[in-house]
């Protein structure tokens, strides 16, 4: 049995559980890997030959622009996948896909994948929600980077990335926040600063650790709880 099968539930993805229990087929496809942060899993326009689901640390989903800057539009862990537009049929991927914080993936080869959970109309619908959610989190963060201050926005990326990782402590550098925000790296120093200040952060090398999640939370913009009651709506019903 893949060992995979065998673990507990906050070191498995939430989505993948779901289409296994949908798609038990999927099991004897899954490969276990585990890729370094900054290595680009997809590159805009490049072929997706297999599809990830986090099973720890982050990856993102990075929007470039000609002069070499890039913001990130979504992250994802644990509660999803990438290759989105695989599923949607598109023949190329309309982002780069990186992997932010290092941790565990499980890959399947795309057209296997494909095969295996089209046959399903839970699991097509359970993908087919997914893809809104994550179009809509897009759509989140584009707000949220025009009507909302530095400070706010790291906090909701902090709790974001809790979430997605299942863990408190964070292999994030002020570096990577900065690109995931598209802010200044000074900008994000000042603000984990202040955080660190009021109790709240705990900042290691190479790493952020959340001491009080409810302050956090407190200081966070709304985005947090809209894309989070997201996805209770569109995806956790058909889990």
């Amino acid at each position: 049995m893949n060992t995979y099968l065998t673990r507990c539930p906050e070191h498995r993805n939430q989505l993948l559980d779901g289409l296994l229990r949908q798609c038990p087929g999927l099991g004897a496809m899954l490969e276990v890997r585990n890729e370094p942060a900054g290595t680009e899993l997809y590159v805009e326009g490049g072929p997706m030959p297999a599809m990830y689901f986090p099973a720890g640390g982050l990856l993102s989903i990075v929007v470039r622009l000609q002069d070499g800057a890039s913001a990130d539009v979504l992250t994802v862990g644990n509660e999803g996948m990438v290759a989105v537009a695989a599923w949607l049929g598109l023949p190329a991927c309309l982002h780069t896909v990186m992997q932010q914080a290092p941790g565990e993936l499980i890959r399947i080869p795309t057209a296997a994948f494909l095969d295996a959970v089209r046959p399903s109309a839970h699991a097509c619908r359970l993908l087919n929600n997914y893809a809104g959610y994550s179009m809509r989190f897009g759509s989140q963060t584009c707000v949220c980077n025009s009507h909302h201050t530095v400070r706010q926005r790291l906090c909701r990326w902090l709790l974001t990335s809790v979430d997605r990782a299942a863990s408190s402590d964070l292999a994030l550098t002020q570096a990577m926040l900065a690109s995931m925000m598209g802010v200044r790296r000074q900008s994000v120093n000042e603000v984990l600063a202040e955080l660190h200040r009021e109790g709240i952060v705990d900042l290691k090398r190479n790493r952020i650790q959340i001491r009080d999640r409810n302050e956090l939370d407190g200081l966070s913009c709304e985005c947090y709880h809209a894309t989070r009651a997201l996805y209770a709506r569109l995806v956790e019903p058909l889990l």
